[in-house]
């Protein structure tokens, strides 16, 4: 089939009405589509982990920081849908269940920042006081996991009569809660051009039907 313009101008003169309604029927379905889809928000944080400055076993006058646990192992147990309480999944969702829980890993993103020392959390979440309310209580949840892994390793330090002299650095939240001003899906522009390409094969589509059952 050669496809010319003429051909697509004779195409539209005869179909345009259809063409038309098509368009108008699918940006209807797109306009209900995105008032009553659930607005997702997004709010992220992002905490680092936990380190010491020891000497250097080769040179003491010089030291060097070690990570009281990576950020990469510290992500891998969060990312465990069995390592949250019951209380803290049935606070973000009214309910603990498998199901709850697995969705609530599957919206969080969790990423590594400035050399793998700080870990990023990306809470994705419909309603903007959910996912705001969401976040706060997973923040309390790594403080208090980093804060106890903190006072863990300084307590066998201490036991094991580690040089007094090393300098603890504590857990800290580099990056605030910060929520989206406006929610992240679904986009108006996306379900406005779905409706438009929908709309126009359709039209094609059911113009071809129309001439095949004709014949």
């Amino acid at each position: 089939m050669n496809i010319s313009y003429r051909s697509s101008i004779n195409w539209l003169t005869q179909n345009w009405k259809v063409l038309v309604l098509t368009e108008i029927a699918c940006l209807l379905l797109g306009g209900i589509y995105f008032m009553i889809t659930p607005k997702i928000y997004e709010a992220d944080f992002a905490m680092r982990v936990p380190k010491v400055q020891q000497p250097l076993p080769a040179d003491p006058s010089k030291s060097q920081w070690q990570l009281l646990i990576s950020g990469l192992d510290y992500m891998r147990g969060m990312q465990n849908p069995v390592s949250y309480s019951p209380e803290f999944i049935k606070s973000c969702y009214k309910e603990d269940s498998n199901a709850k829980r697995k969705e609530f890993i599957n919206t969080t993103q969790m990423g590594l920042l400035n050399n793998g020392d700080t870990v990023q959390f990306s809470l994705r979440q419909e309603g903007k006081d959910q996912v705001i309310h969401c976040a706060h209580m997973l923040l309390a949840v790594v403080t208090a996991d980093l804060n106890g892994i903190f006072n863990r390793r300084i307590a066998e330090m201490n036991a094991a009569g580690v040089n007094p002299a090393i300098v603890f650095d504590p857990p800290l939240m580099v990056q605030p809660i910060r929520v989206s001003d406006s929610y992240i899906r679904p986009k108006l522009d996306k379900v406005l051009l779905t409706a438009i390409l929908a709309g126009f094969f359709l039209a094609i589509f059911g113009v071809s039907l129309r001439k095949k059952y004709r014949a």
